[in-house]
């Protein structure tokens, strides 16, 4: 051949005195760049070691290496000594551009070896070109080697499974161990294999033991223990039934193999895909898989005649490969989607995810339009409802793929379509966290709703709205102000004024009243429970009821008050359970606590803090007054008060307990301790002993306030007595 671009380098020891001196490149063309000198004194280098030609199977060992951008053919010769009597080689090579084997790779097996030589003289003349031997066409060179089909593809799978194999292999092939029978197994291999495989071969004619393994070993033996294959036969060891299964579909293995009678047609077959695999972006060392899908692409498959387990394997190859903005794959998904339709196969979760996230990317409408097409009929398949949670579990409800879907059910002229819908948006929309993504929501469902065919969707949107307001309420923002937040809401979504927003809102509130727990009453929201009022509310008479009570507290009759709050626990009003009714009643006695140092109409009558503590502890209703710091019993005996007013005081205190110990548990002792605890308190408060045939001071005591604890005295004898001989006294009269 004429005009192959080529570059002559030569590497040995040239003197020196240590063992490593003296070892170089030489004899190299003037141009030959810099870098292919020192790649190549590394590569020879490690040949160096071998020293022993009685372990090779000639004095001679012919290599290839390549580096990604250049070819390094050489001849190594051994047995050789410098002149100091040590041994040594010499190597002869030559360097040619990685392209020269994808256009032709007669440009790399044919050389001849009349080209090398064995010392520097003879390599001291760099030749202007190549010699290269007689060329034979791919057909004889099949022939010459004893392939057939079958066999010149099991040689063709071996070679790819060294090339496959993630641990260094090399794959040992026996030859006759001539320059010809290389050069014709060199060929047969080169022209099978597309050109990114190409550039990853390296061979030898013997195992140079250097740390840079060979793809390929030539040899007419085989060692023990290596991986091999006998061409002639088919003999091998590196090849596993599952492996050669998996390749079955792998058409580039096996093009060349079935045409190599037509070496045009195996050549153009080569050189457009590795044109598709560069537009892929996968022109350097593309895995298999891509080559595979590389080939496929840009000529139409028989789908209709694959099963749908090999559609749906198809599929995953094709989105498996990471391969973006690329037409031919685009259609071939498509073409794929269309048959998987027609044929009614759904995909497992598995592909359709990854079928999602592939069309995430920016896609051709006649894509998309398939898309919708298949998850139409995978909806068709379902019940609305499992179609609505079908929805629900495989689409982004933001994606435009979704959006495309929902388009082409809403256009459906269906019902079932329309319920899907429905469903899907009142029952799996779960998306939704506060007004910001309601209105988001109802944007979204806007057009739905202005058709009027979706019922749950509108009933749903309102318990939205109601969540909201709940919301609202439990953020203790007020029922007034949460009420104007909700009347906003309802505005924006349903218009100001609208019959539907005035339903919404009746619905909320009547949701509200109906939810609404007596237990739960808040003292400090009674004015507010009256602005979301509907017409004959039952429960909000009772609320009404409960603001009564404390009316009178407000409007300073803590006498009438405390009558009121007695009526309310005894008669309920209000029809309540029990439970309920003591939980009122406690939060408003707490209410009433929180002003128990306000202006002297609740802070002069003990009568009323005396009730109200035994209605909240009836165990200790003075440990109570203690704790919450009500001490106005004794403060009026301790300050300077008007007569009239200690004993109104005192009378009504009185009467209190005489009520309550008559109806409630017939406790006498009751009155007896408290009076006990009142006098002990006042002791402590004078600092003096009372005796104990009287009350008053020894000194300095105050003539009414003896009267007083006389009459104290005196009347809880008398209650005393009177409950002895009628324990039954329900009257609740009272004592004159």
């Amino acid at each position: 051949m004429d005009n192959v671009p080529f570059y002559q380098i030569c590497f040995t020891r040239t003197g020196g005195q240590g063992v490593n001196d003296g070892w170089k490149v030489l004899n190299f063309s003037p141009d030959i760049p810099d870098a292919v000198k020192s790649n190549y004194e590394k590569m020879q280098s490690r040949n160096r070691a071998r020293r022993d030609k009685s372990k090779l199977d000639s004095e001679n060992v012919y290599e290839l290496e390549t580096d990604g951008k250049y070819i390094y053919i050489s001849q190594i010769h051994y047995g050789l000594y410098d002149g100091l009597g040590r041994p040594n080689i010499f190597v002869h090579g030559f360097v040619l551009g990685e392209k020269n084997i994808e256009q032709d790779p007669y440009c790399v097996t044919g050389i001849s070896r009349e080209n090398f030589f064995a010392d520097e003289e003879n390599t001291a003349h760099i030749p202007s070109r190549l010699k290269y031997n007689p060329r034979t066409s791919l057909q004889e060179a099949v022939v010459a080697c004893g392939l057939d089909r079958d066999k010149y593809l099991t040689l063709m799978q071996s070679v790819y499974a060294v090339l496959e194999s993630r641990t260094s292999l090399s794959l040992y092939i026996q030859y006759e161990g001539t320059e010809e029978s290389l050069a014709k197994l060199m060929y047969c291999i080169y022209c099978a294999m597309p050109y990114s495989l190409r550039r990853r071969i390296s061979f030898a004619t013997s195992d140079n033991a250097s740390s840079n393994k060979k793809t390929l070993l030539f040899g007419t033996q085989i060692p023990s223990g290596e991986k091999y294959i006998i061409p002639q036969t088919g003999e091998n060891n590196i090849l596993n039934p599952s492996q050669i299964k998996r390749w079955e579909r792998f058409e580039f293995m096996k093009y060349v193999p079935g045409n190599f009678l037509d070496w045009e047609k195996c050549r153009d077959y080569f050189k457009e895909l590795e044109s598709r695999l560069s537009a892929l972006g996968f022109s350097k060392e593309p895995p298999y898989n891509i080559i595979k899908i590389a080939s496929e692409l840009g000529r139409r498959q028989d789908y209709a005649a694959m099963d749908a387990e090999d559609l749906a394997a198809r599929l995953n190859e094709l989105l498996n490969a990471g391969i973006k903005n690329s037409a031919e794959l685009d259609n071939a998904v498509m073409l794929i989607l269309d048959s998987v339709t027609a044929r009614n196969i759904s995909l497992n979760k598995t592909i359709s995810e990854k079928l999602s996230r592939y069309l995430r990317e920016a896609k051709p409408p006649a894509l998309l339009e398939t898309y919708c097409r298949y998850q139409k009929a995978e909806l068709d398949r379902r019940s609305a409802d499992e179609a609505a949670k079908y929805l629900a579990a495989n689409f982004d409800f933001s994606s435009e793929l979704f959006k495309s879907v929902r388009d082409l059910l809403k256009k459906d002229g269906g019902g079932k379509c329309k319920k899907i819908l429905d469903l899907f948006y009142s029952k799996y929309y779960t998306e939704i966290g506060g007004p910001r993504n309601i209105l988001s929501f109802h944007e979204s469902v806007k057009d739905l709703l202005e058709s009027g065919e979706f019922p749950r969707i509108r009933d749903f949107l309102s318990d939205l709205v109601r969540k909201v307001f709940y919301g609202r309420v439990a953020q203790n923002k007020g029922e007034d102000k949460a009420l104007a937040e909700l009347e906003k809401l309802l505005n924006t979504i349903f218009g100001a004024g609208s019959e539907r927003a005035m339903q919404c809102r009746a619905m909320v509130i009547r949701h509200y009243w109906e939810s609404f727990d007596f237990g739960e009453t808040d003292m400090e929201k009674l004015g507010d429970y009256q602005k979301i009022v509907t017409k004959d509310n039952d429960k909000y008479k009772k609320v009404e009821i409960i603001a009564s009570v404390l009316e009178q507290f407000a409007a300073k009759r803590p006498h009438r008050f405390f009558q009121e709050l007695r009526s309310f626990r005894d008669n309920n009003p209000c029809k309540l359970m029990q439970p309920q009714i003591d939980s009122i009643v406690d939060k408003i006695i707490d209410y009433c606590l929180k002003y128990k140092d306000s202006p002297d109409y609740v802070k002069g009558y003990l009568g009323v803090w005396m009730g109200m503590a035994i209605l909240k502890n009836r165990e200790n209703p003075i440990l109570f007054l203690v704790e919450n710091d009500v001490r106005v019993f004794t403060q009026h005996f301790l300050e300077e008060s008007e007569e009239k007013e200690v004993k109104k005081s005192l009378r009504s205190y009185l009467t209190v307990m005489r009520d309550y110990v008559a109806r409630k548990d017939k406790n006498y002792e009751l009155v007896e301790n408290i009076l006990r605890d009142c006098k002990n308190y006042q002791q402590e408060q004078s600092g003096e002993k009372l005796r104990d045939e009287g009350y008053a001071k020894p000194e300095a005591a105050r003539e009414d306030k003896k009267n007083i604890f006389g009459a104290l005295s005196g009347f809880v004898s008398n209650i005393f007595s009177r409950r002895k001989t009628q324990p039954e006294n329900k009257s609740g009269g009272k004592d004159d």
